[in-house]
C-alpha cells in the first residue's frame, strides 16, 4: 500500500540514498533517472505507489554498424527487467522526435521499490 503522508522529497531521497551505496549513475528532480549502459531507468510517484520505466533508444534508421549497440541496449534492458521479476507493460514514445521503448513496471511502496532497485543494479 502506497505510505500516507510520505512527501515526495522522502521517496527520492530514499531512493538516492540506495543509488549512491550502489554507486549507480542518476540525476534526480521530481523523479529519479538512473543510467544504466544506453538504457535509462526512471523512478516516479504514481497514485497507488510508483513506476518504473527502462527505457531504450529504437533505431528510425540503422546502418549495420550499428546493430550491436542497439541489440546490447536491448539485452540491457531486458537483463533488468528479468532482474526485477515483475509483469510490466509495453510503451512506444515518438513524441520528442526519437523513438523510445519503454518497459513499465509498478510498484506499490517504497520498501518493495527499493528491494526491486537493488535486485536490478545488483
Amino acid at each position: 500500500m502506497f505510505e500516507e503522508g510520505l512527501v515526495s522529497s522522502e521517496w527520492i531521497e530514499s531512493v538516492k540514498s540506495l543509488l549512491k551505496e550502489l554507486g549507480a549513475r542518476f540525476e534526480a528532480e521530481e523523479s529519479v533517472r538512473i543510467h544504466i549502459g544506453d538504457a535509462v531507468a526512471e523512478v516516479m510517484e504514481r497514485e497507488g505507489g510508483f513506476a518504473v520505466s527502462i527505457s531504450i533508444e529504437v533505431p528510425k534508421t540503422l546502418a549495420l554498424g550499428e546493430v550491436d549497440r542497439y541489440a546490447d541496449a536491448y539485452r540491457e534492458m531486458l537483463r533488468l527487467i528479468a532482474k526485477a521479476g515483475l509483469e510490466l507493460g509495453y510503451e512506444l514514445d515518438t513524441s520528442i522526435g526519437y523513438a523510445f521503448l519503454r518497459a513499465v513496471l509498478t510498484v506499490k511502496d517504497l520498501e518493495e521499490l527499493l528491494s526491486i532497485l537493488k535486485k536490478m543494479l545488483s
